[in-house]
């Protein structure tokens, strides 16, 4: 009789492992198609700027390009510019990115 109760607790155990496993591997697989829906989802962008009727460009929101040589730059990446006086005003002069930038 005992030897019942003790296989009917071992198949218990052992089907309790097999989904527990089998649960724990679908949700990796949900995990893993959102991962690459957002991955698909985040490809750069190649637009080009957009020229307006007063034929300014048109950046949009959020991107960073350099006015020189119009490569776009990340967020870490800084513009060189220096700072002179004209006349009694100040003005920024803007030298360009670490693509177009040639120190001397």
């Amino acid at each position: 009789m005992t030897a019942i109760i003790y296989i009917l607790g071992l198949a218990i155990g052992i089907s309790a492992f097999l989904y527990v496993t089998q649960v724990v591997q679908s949700g990796k697989d949900k995990l893993k198609s959102k991962k690459n829906v957002k991955q698909n989802s985040k490809t750069p962008k190649k637009n080009t700027p957009q020229i307006s009727n007063n034929k300014t460009l048109q950046i949009p929101p959020g991107e960073r390009m350099c006015p020189i040589c119009r490569s776009y730059l990340e967020k870490w990446e800084p513009l060189y510019s220096s700072k002179t006086n004209n006349n009694g005003e100040a003005k920024i002069l803007i030298h360009g990115c670490k693509y177009c930038y040639k120190d001397k």
